[in-house]
């Protein structure tokens, strides 16, 4: 899968990054369905991380033993406003 960048391209050749990027796209698309302008930071948070007892982020676990999962969200929900 090849995603055009204007004149860069971002090619998809990692099935978990792949996965990551699809998702990340899903969620960008569902933030701007639901009226939200542009992405709000605390959004991000609550998606790839969750507030520990210590009162500081923490990533997800799962995201942390698997970054190009990770690595994908985040770059698939940055490039929602690229894909339309």
């Amino acid at each position: 899968m090849v995603i055009h960048w204007g004149t860069s391209r971002l090619i998809l050749d990692n099935e978990e990054f792949r996965k990551g990027f699809e998702d990340g796209l899903e969620f960008y698309r569902a933030l701007v369905g639901g009226g939200v302008e542009g992405i709000p930071a605390s959004e991000l948070l609550n998606w790839y991380t969750y507030m520990g007892t210590d009162g500081a982020y923490h990533l997800d676990s799962e995201l942390v033993e698997n970054p190009a999962l990770l690595f994908g969200m985040l770059i698939g929900c940055v490039s929602g406003p690229l894909s339309e």
